[in-house]
């Protein structure tokens, strides 16, 4: 990629300006150019109207600060991350405002990196400021940028925003002295956000959420992927929502850990939680019990989704961890566990229910405590649900065989997130020991 040099010459600008005023104040075709004739691209953000488009060529501008107006469009010129990287330095504050903008505001194909970087100021959002946001931001790349307080990503206050097809990968929150920071890739607050087609890997917080912290907000996520994500001083590897809704759709959460506290995966308290066809694999809550989601005072909805092992260090993991105020209902669910595991915390008061589900452990016993009186019930059952892989291969696809099939179970439904896509096999099963040692 080549990287022009930036330019910050006052005399280009003021042609550039000269050029947009000559033209009536309005581009040709609605289309701003940079570098050329604008040299910057804050500087064509800055006079460029409602439904106009600043176009970006190919190459490394290192800018930052930037104000993005309403109904303006930026865009790089191939609609690739790839092609335009913004480098924010690590100057300590965003690198773009997105501040009472509507949803004509778009951003599409740009890589933001280096956004914020001052451990010692209060900031929030390392790549982008959003508040009253109704922007779409597609196809972007958001790559070790490093948030303050809130938002190593970016921060968004009453905003009705929609990522589409975003890498987060390495963003970074954290503050202080005494360091803390809620959200390593999105910090959002009093706002309603859909994620569709997103991947988040190896983002960390050292607060609460290791990607996306969530408070009074409703979030969807759809077809997305988060990996290997961490919080390091209390819960919610991946995702941490209070007083709010979570929708998820076809997501997986593989690896991620909660090094502090619980809910490896997701920690939710006084929340509505709704997941279908959702995988939670090798997640991990690495001093407390629940290892991939938390369950605290709401509600939670399951369906059609596949458990796969519980990792804790010191207590023994619980899949799904409850609190005493909690109601969990399962249909049509996978649970693998090995020894010393289990598939659901039971705690007084806390309720559920459970319906075609299967919870299998090898040397059995999988359906224990609270719920063992479900085995049998409502089409539940405890089966080796026969994967087309080996045990921590990740590969949990189904055999043709298997008992989570529709055509081999009494429900006639899937069980589990994975449809069948082999036929029977010998596949060798390894111990528990010997898929946890391959993480």
């Amino acid at each position: 990629m080549t990287s022009p040099e930036p330019r910050r010459a006052p005399f280009k600008q003021l042609t550039g300006l000269l050029l947009f005023l000559l033209a009536g104040g309005e581009a040709a075709a609605g289309i701003l150019h940079v570098p050329d004739p604008y040299t910057t691209i804050g500087f064509a953000l800055s006079v460029a109207p409602p439904g106009d488009t600043v176009l970006v060529a190919c190459g490394t501008y290192q800018e930052s600060n930037m104000i993005m107006r309403t109904g303006v469009c930026l865009l790089s010129e191939t609609g690739e991350p790839d092609c335009v990287v913004i480098d924010g330095q690590l100057a300590g504050h965003p690198i773009l405002h997105c501040i009472n903008v509507d949803a004509q505001t778009r951003i599409e194909g740009i890589t933001f990196t280096n956004g914020g970087g001052y451990n010692y100021t209060p900031y929030e959002g390392g790549a982008i400021y959003a508040r009253n946001a109704d922007l779409t931001i597609e196809n972007c790349r958001f790559y070790q940028n490093k948030g303050g307080t809130k938002g190593g990503g970016i921060y968004f206050e009453d905003s009705e925003p929609t990522l589409i097809d975003c890498v987060f990968e390495g963003n970074f929150a954290e503050f202080g002295a005494e360091p803390w920071g809620d959200g390593g890739a999105l910090y959002v607050t009093g706002s309603s956000l859909s994620i569709t087609g997103c991947r988040f890997e190896e983002n960390r917080a050292l607060g609460v959420a290791g990607v996306v912290y969530a408070y009074d907000s409703a979030i969807g996520i759809a077809n997305s992927v988060f990996e290997s994500n961490t919080v390091v001083n209390s819960n919610g590897g991946a995702l941490w929502i209070s007083c709010s809704t979570l929708s998820l759709a076809n997501t997986s959460f593989d690896r991620n850990e909660s090094i502090g506290a619980g809910g490896g995966a997701i920690y939710a308290h006084s929340s509505e939680l709704n997941a279908i066809t959702c995988t939670f694999s090798m997640n991990e809550g690495v001093v407390n019990t629940s290892s991939a989601v938390d369950l605290h005072a709401g509600q939670g909805s399951f369906s059609n989704s596949t458990f796969y092992a519980a990792f804790s260090m010191y207590n023994p993991g619980y899949l799904v961890g409850t609190s005493s105020t909690t109601h969990t209902e399962f249909e049509s669910c996978l649970f693998v566990i090995g020894e010393n595991e289990v598939a659901l915390q039971c705690i007084g008061g806390a309720t559920h229910s459970f319906t075609c589900c299967n919870i299998y452990r090898e040397s059995g016993g999988a359906w224990e405590d609270c719920y063992a009186g479900d085995l049998g019930v409502n089409g539940n059952i405890s089966a080796d649900p026969q994967f087309c892989g080996v045990y921590g291969s990740g590969n949990l696809y189904l055999q043709s065989d298997s008992p989570c099939a529709p055509e081999n179970n009494d429900c006639g439904v899937q069980i589990g997130a994975w449809p069948v896509n082999c036929g029977e096999t010998s596949a060798r099963h390894r111990t528990w020991s010997a898929v946890k040692a391959l993480y």
